[in-house]
């Protein structure tokens, strides 16, 4: 029956014996074994049709008497889908190669993701820049991913559909036969809810983009949510920095000033004048401290108020008088911090300005889908922690394996 090649194993559970048998056909049939197929196919008035992996693999034929070559093979493959699409199918397929592509309406297991291999920096959404708005394609079945979350950024970034592999009754069967042994988690019972709830959420981002095109992609940078604990720690980094500088500065200035005056020979009494609230106010730009920290020191931080006025007070209590005052401005006591925990840069400035929390290990992604008029962009965080991005002015805080739509 055209059958040009055939193969039997089996395997053996105590004395029972399950025989698989694999059948190979030779490409050159195929048109032969559709047209009988349709006959009895076109009874049923369903103008859909899956070919499995008719448009992803190729077969050539050693048969002495009727060989086949791989680009035969692909002749009498595309010959055949246009076959069944001249047929008036809408026609299903698996990965589908770019002979085949012109024929297909929805595309499964199209590669969305990189290889993930040691050298690879991050995956880029080819096949979506070139097929979507023309063709619908899915990524392999997010039921058996190994994470949901991470499989719907890949589907909002390449502009994929879902797709899931289910059995609406007995699934637990399949365990014992070989060949279907490799469907787990297929129960169509404890999917239902989850398939209703990722097709809405992925439904409500692009229904209304299913013929734009993809014409952006880009890694950009953002912020690592900082844990409440470490706001404390960081808080309290900065103020010891803040009470080093400052009482180093003071010693240094009114040492130099002394030394002038010894010098000269006139020795006088110094005073020290210092507007605490003033040069707190500055040294925030130069230490950057959010409003929030600084109204804190001014207002709410007792102990480093009183520590401060306490520094302040020792150098006045060493030199008192009015002949000579050594008055301080704010700028005497600037400096570059060495930390760095805030940060105003934009995500896609090339002279971003990095933190101790900056995320650039390529998991925020920014792709656009564009109509030739209006565009739409979505923010991703591929991260397993929060991050906040800065784009065009607006700050938008993304949780893990999240995303923000931008209109």
């Amino acid at each position: 029956s055209g059958a040009k090649g055939s193969a039997k194993s089996g395997t053996a559970t105590g004395a029972s014996r399950t025989a698989k048998r694999l059948l190979v056909v030779s490409p050159d049939i195929l048109s032969g074994i559709f047209a009988g197929f349709a006959k009895r196919y076109g009874k049923y008035d369903v103008n859909t049709i899956s070919v499995s992996t008719l448009a992803s693999e190729l077969n050539s034929n050693f048969d002495p008497k009727q060989s086949v070559n791989r680009h035969e093979a692909q002749n009498y493959i595309g010959a055949l889908l246009q076959q069944i699409n001249d047929a008036g199918y809408s026609v299903m397929s698996d990965t589908g190669n770019v002979y085949a592509v012109q024929f297909a309406r929805h595309l499964l297991r199209v590669p969305i993701d990189s290889s993930h291999f040691r050298y690879s920096s991050y995956a880029v959404p080819f096949v979506g820049m070139i097929l979507h708005g023309h063709v619908h394609y899915a990524g392999n079945p997010i039921n058996y991913a190994g994470t949901i979350e991470y499989e719907m950024l890949r589907a909002i970034e390449s502009g994929a559909s879902l797709y899931y592999i289910l059995c609406y009754e007995n699934s637990a069967h399949m365990k014992d036969n070989s060949l279907l042994s490799s469907y787990y988690g297929v129960d169509y019972k404890t999917w239902r809810d989850e398939v209703i709830a990722t097709y809405k959420e992925l439904n409500g981002l692009l229904r209304d983009l299913q013929t734009w095109q993809i014409v952006g992609h880009e890694i950009i940078l953002g912020e690592r949510v900082i844990e409440d604990r470490e706001t404390v720690e960081n808080y309290n980094t900065l103020k010891q920095e803040f009470l080093d500088n400052v009482n180093n500065q003071l010693y240094a200035a009114i040492n130099e000033k002394y030394v002038a005056m010894r010098q000269a020979g006139t020795v006088k009494p110094l005073g020290v004048s210092i507007a605490r609230d003033e040069l707190i106010d500055k040294l925030a730009v130069a230490l950057k401290l959010t409003d929030e920290q600084k109204q804190s020191i001014l207002t709410g931080d007792e102990s480093f108020l009183a520590a401060f006025d306490e520094l302040i007070a020792s150098y006045q209590a060493d030199f008192t008088g009015t002949e000579e005052i050594l008055t301080f401005s704010a700028e005497d006591f600037s400096y570059e911090t060495t930390y760095s925990y805030i940060t105003d840069s934009d995500a896609q400035a090339s002279d971003y300005s990095r933190t101790d929390y900056t995320s650039d290990l390529n998991n925020i992604v920014l792709v656009t889908y564009s109509n030739g008029t209006d565009s739409v962009r979505f923010i991703l965080n591929y991260n397993i922690y929060s991050v906040v991005v800065r784009l065009d002015g607006n700050a938008y805080t993304i949780p893990k394996f999240g995303y923000q739509k931008i209109n």
